[in-house]
């Protein structure tokens, strides 16, 4: 499924003008932002993947 799907179009394209317009200010005001923003999401998923791949066990096969 495509996220344009689940969203609007036109809210996505809105969204991205945005970020492109307000680049300047937001970098003067909050240095390195697409960055932290950026890497935020990362450790997030990271994070959801680690405790996934914690609690979930592990096949082992038998040894004859």
């Amino acid at each position: 499924m495509r996220l344009a799907s689940i969203l609007n179009d036109k809210f996505i394209i809105c969204l991205f003008f945005n970020v492109i317009i307000l680049y300047a200010p937001l970098e003067k005001n909050f240095p390195h932002f697409l960055f932290k923003t950026r890497m935020s999401f990362k450790q997030i998923i990271d994070g959801v993947i680690g405790i996934l791949d914690s609690v979930i066990p592990k096949y082992e096969e038998i040894k004859k």
